[in-house]
């Protein structure tokens, strides 16, 4: 690939989208499957319910027998008995009966609803309605949720506490799913000095390490901080094979720009079976991302700015790794957490790239306004200070004042 031939946005995630990548699967118990990605579908051994069963606290009825019934023309029932939460009923409601029953409960043969106990009155062994009930009124019927044999949840889905949920509903204890990355960090440059040292003229304290790891620890990834190294040819490659060698995927942080100390290219090309994807990207901030894919492992190579590095991660790097973990869909909801806001004064933008403006949100008069942060590139205030991204397509040169924008939310 030529080099520093910059890629658009979407020609990156289409790339991403047609990997052909390994993976491998483990079994986990449920406990311990939030945030994970199921690979392989999960189907219904059952139907559930598996019996029809009330929703509400009240009286199993024929909802026939309640037609017409209100506050001040009741219908009356003779009550015939009550079912607990965890009895099954071996009888049949006929017309006129009703029965106790609590939420959750199994529905008599013969019930087809349930009035809930605020609309009766209990009156000796008759119970008055009070409200005029239609079939399947508070309950739930057989099968309802889920069917037998139907697919409730497909192989590349995450799980979340909705999932769980389900999956346990349906009775799974142990769930295949595909295994962690592990991603290694390691920051390069001449001038970095550990967070603990005073730095002096020419260097700047190692912050990419500690904010790439923040990031990906948000995301439940197993991760390993390497040594930082300086602009040295073989330092940099032994790290990166020391990374390899145990990591799925490397961070490289600095060295991806044109500049004659940067050496992040040269080195990937001389590892054996690598072949560089891309190098350049149609974003700001962060132009000069690269990635490299070695054997079936993968290196990107990041801005050294702090700011920069770390819209990258969130732009790019984060989507693949989510892809890399078996992920589907993951480019139709890229953000999932968006807010709708009223730009509150113009921003320009240099048509051909995708820009990552940093803003504040305020309300004002019922409205979310979203404020642009002004300062130099290299500013990690920018970043610090913003409540959100705001994304601006590589099709425009720019957004005016009072429009109404799609924000990134970082909180």
């Amino acid at each position: 690939m030529e080099f520093f031939k910059v890629l658009s946005l979407s020609d990156v995630y289409h790339l991403f989208s047609i990997l052909q990548i390994k993976r491998k699967i483990e079994k986990v118990p449920l406990e311990q499957a939030v945030g994970r990605v199921l690979a392989s579908n999960v189907q219904a051994k059952e139907d559930w319910p598996l019996w029809p069963r009330a929703t509400m606290d009240g009286y199993a009825v024929q909802a026939k027998d309640t037609f017409g019934a209100s506050e001040t023309n009741p219908a009356y029932l003779t009550l015939s008995g009550e079912i607990k939460i965890d009895e099954i009923p071996d009888f049949e409601l006929q017309s006129g009966e009703c029965v106790a029953i609590v939420t959750g409960a199994l529905l008599p043969k013969g019930a087809d609803s349930v009035l809930m106990v605020e609309y009766s009155e209990q009156v000796g062994n008759l119970i008055e309605v009070k409200k005029s009930l239609f079939p399947q009124e508070n309950i739930v019927l057989q099968g309802e949720d889920f069917k037998k044999g139907e697919r409730v949840l497909e192989s590349g889905q995450r799980i979340g506490f909705r999932e769980i949920g389900a999956l346990a509903t349906l009775g799974c204890s142990e769930i295949e799913v595909f295994k962690r990355i592990k991603v290694g960090i390691i920051s390069t440059g001449d001038e970095l000095v550990k967070v603990d040292t005073v730095p002096q003229p020419g260097q700047v304290r190692d912050v990419n390490s500690f904010t790439l790891n923040a990031l990906l620890l948000t995301q439940q990834i197993q991760t390993t901080i390497y040594e930082f190294v300086p602009d040295r040819k073989e330092a940099l490659k032994n790290q990166i094979l020391t990374a390899l060698h145990k990591e799925d995927v490397v961070l490289l942080s600095g060295g991806s720009s044109v500049g004659t100390r940067d050496l992040t290219l040269n080195v990937l090309q001389e590892i054996p079976d690598s072949k560089v994807l891309f190098h350049g990207l149609a974003l700001s901030p962060g132009k000069p991302t690269m990635l490299a894919k070695v054997g079936e492992k993968f290196i990107f190579g990041l801005p050294g700015q702090v700011t920069s590095a770390q819209i990258v991660f969130l732009v790019v790097v984060n989507p693949f790794l989510r892809v890399l973990e078996g992920e589907k869909n993951v480019f139709t909801n890229i953000w999932p957490c968006k807010i709708k806001a009223v730009l509150d004064r113009n921003i320009s933008s240099k048509q051909g790239r995708y820009d990552f403006v940093r803003v504040r949100l305020s309300q004002r008069e019922q409205r979310v306004v979203a404020t642009p942060i002004l300062g130099k590139s290299g500013l990690i205030k920018t970043l610090f200070l913003a409540d959100g991204l705001l994304p601006i397509a590589d099709n425009c040169e720019g957004i005016v004042a009072g429009r109404e924008v799609e924000v990134w939310l970082l909180h």
